[in-house]
């Protein structure tokens, strides 16, 4: 039963939802559709819409989309700006964006994009070639520092780029680049005639900050479906559409449908499935384990719960594999656990004394399985199903540890050959599933483990596992390895050994073991792969590899619910992706609007 409390956050957060979401129709600017206008022709040419409400867990940092490395701050932008392509996660492909078309010279060095003409910012001005130029001298200038610029440093050598006219950009890499489309066409590009003073002044990572979109929302331009009409953090977004985007329906209507997109922020599960369940919002992700009770409102609040197969998230945890002394010349972990931590026998056995399976009957009901590889089952195009696999056995578990020299002690727990109880502590953030972890102590506890559990805030938790090092092991979900589209290439910062994402040992001047310096030459050896069923089966090497010596201990994937209010059209459920993925293309018939359209 929920306490008082939350019932009150409950009563409160209704109302503010209900105050958000009157009012919201707009008038629709009529403006000329682009010369090059995209008409969709695969969906259900549609009506506008008034409004759709959805809740968020927390509120974006920054608007920048070149600065920003949160979950939220993505969420947020991805509404604002478009990239040079499109990613269709219905077939795994990339379709036209802000370029129409493009071409690949024959050697794989040289990529052309044709943009499209007619297509202006969001406050009227052109978009053009110059744009593009722009948005790339601010990813390289060495001002500000991106997380982007890694990724498109090929071989060494940084992307070249050019303006052909003003609507063809070329590109130009050292060396075939295979991922190419994906790490290059999918940046958003900004507005240089909106930021061009604060790249030249050394403003630019000051700039579309949170306090912008509050007191001057109109300052943030893009190319996106929507632009912002209101934000008050902690509390609400709410989107209006763009009224220059460059998409529209068959019927040459201008997308987006929806009039108002409303993000409303409640940080408690309870609360954002209870809002959901009662119909004040349009989609929820359902946990399993809340199926039974949500369902039985299904008829009432005329929804559906669709189920859209294992989860494209990956959740693991991993053991410090930092050697060295931080600058108070203090270990980043004490000699003897590293010596553990480095020795893969120790990682297996971890992994056989986990039972997973148990963890995935009491936490969801059985409705998910074990995670065997650094790719999710979701990613059907990369991922392997042939890695080795560990399953729950105790008996295993203890015969890798005593072949390491552990032994069990008179209260049955294990030390190691000089004493030392085999225990470590484990840093678990805030709003994770705390039933994963308690399963984790539970049956390694049973072995002759002991785990203790630290729990702190996310961003606490991230600044000792990137910054200090200064702890012994850790859990993180991320996306398909890191990437939104499941492509290696996004995920580089994980994989490679010098990646700051590499977390059991980032940031490494030359690979600490052979089987990383093999996972960099596979890498480097993919990404230059042009057939893509040869990169397919180099990245199958690499998933093996870390099967084998299991750098992250991987845990389980859930099987993926949704629930969506009845009546939405053009909705395209793929497991890979964010179930209004197509947010432009969305409508729902209302009989009070239809004769305005």
């Amino acid at each position: 039963m929920r306490t008082l409390k939350s019932l009150l956050n409950f009563f409160l957060i209704s109302v503010l939802l209900s105050s958000c979401t009157k009012e919201v129709s707009v008038e629709r600017e009529d403006f000329p559709l682009p010369e090059d206008v995209e008409i969709v022709e695969n969906i259900e040419a549609g009506v506008y819409t008034e409004s759709l409400v959805m809740v968020e867990p927390q509120g974006p940092k920054t608007f920048n989309p070149l600065i920003m490395e949160d979950v939220p701050s993505s969420t947020a932008v991805m509404f604002l700006f478009s990239g040079l392509v499109n990613y269709d996660p219905t077939n795994q492909s990339f379709t036209p964006a802000l370029a129409k078309s493009w071409s690949i010279s024959a050697d794989n060095l040289t990529y052309q994009f044709n943009l499209r003409k007619g297509v202006k910012w969001s406050d009227g001005k052109d978009f053009t070639a110059d744009d593009v130029v722009f948005t790339f001298d601010l990813l390289f200038d060495e001002r500000y520092p991106s997380r982007l610029k890694n990724d498109l440093t090929i071989d060494g050598k940084p992307l070249g780029y050019s303006k052909i006219d003003d609507y063809t950009v070329e590109f130009t890499t050292s060396k075939p680049y295979a991922p190419f489309i994906n790490s290059v066409g999918t940046i958003f590009i900004l507005p240089k005639h909106k930021l061009h003073e604060s790249y030249a002044n050394g403003s630019f990572q000051k700039q579309w900050t949170v306090e912008t979109s509050i007191n001057n929302p109109q300052e943030i331009v893009g190319t996106g479906p929507y632009c912002i009409r209101e934000f008050l953090p902690a509390e609400r977004i709410i989107y209006k559409p763009n009224p220059h985007y460059w998409r529209a329906d068959t019927n040459r209507r201008r997308l987006p449908y929806i009039d108002a997109l409303v993000h409303k922020y409640v940080s408690d599960n309870n609360s954002e499935l209870a809002l959901f369940a009662t119909g004040q919002t349009a989609v929820a992700a359902l946990p399993a384990r809340d199926l039974p009770w949500i369902s039985k409102a299904a008829e009432k609040y005329d929804f559906t719960i669709y189920e859209r197969g294992p989860s494209a998230s990956i959740l693991f945890f991993w053991f410090n594999m930092k050697p060295g002394k931080n600058e108070k010349g203090e270990y980043y972990v004490k000699p003897y656990k590293l010596k553990w931590f480095q020795d893969k026998r120790f990682r297996q056995a971890i992994l056989h004394g986990v039972d997973r399976k148990g963890i995935i009957q009491a936490t969801m009901l059985g409705h998910g399985v074990p995670l065997d590889s650094v790719v999710s089952p979701a990613n059907k195009k990369w991922y392997n199903p042939n890695v080795r696999k560990y399953d729950y056995d105790p008996g295993k578990a203890k015969g890798l540890l005593e072949e390491m020299g552990f032994k069990v002690n008179s209260k049955n727990f294990f030390e190691d050959e000089d004493g030392h109880p085999l225990e470590f502590d484990f840093l678990v953030y805030e709003g994770l599933n705390n039933s994963v972890t308690a399963g984790i102590q539970e049956t390694l506890k049973n072995l002759g483990i002991l785990v203790n559990l630290t729990y702190m805030d996310f961003s606490t938790m991230i600044d000792k596992v990137t910054n200090t090092f200064s702890y012994e092991c850790s859990i993180l979900g991320m996306g398909s390895a890191g990437s939104d589209t499941g492509d290696p290439s996004g995920s580089k910062a994980i994989y490679k050994s010098n990646g700051r994402l590499h977390v059991w040992n980032p940031e490494q001047k030359t690979p600490a073991t052979k089987w990383e310096a093999e996972i960099d030459k596979l890498f480097d050896l993919q990404e230059q792969e042009m057939d893509t069923t040869k990169r397919v089966e180099i990245g199958y090497k690499i998933q093996e590899i870390f099967s084998e010596e299991l750098p992250l201990l991987f845990l389980i994937i859930p099987d993926i619910y949704v629930g969506i209010s009845n009546g939405w059209k053009n909705v395209k459920l793929v497991s890979m992706s964010y179930p209004f993925w197509n947010m432009d293309e969305l409508w729902k018939e209302n009989k009070e609007k239809k004769g305005k359209q």
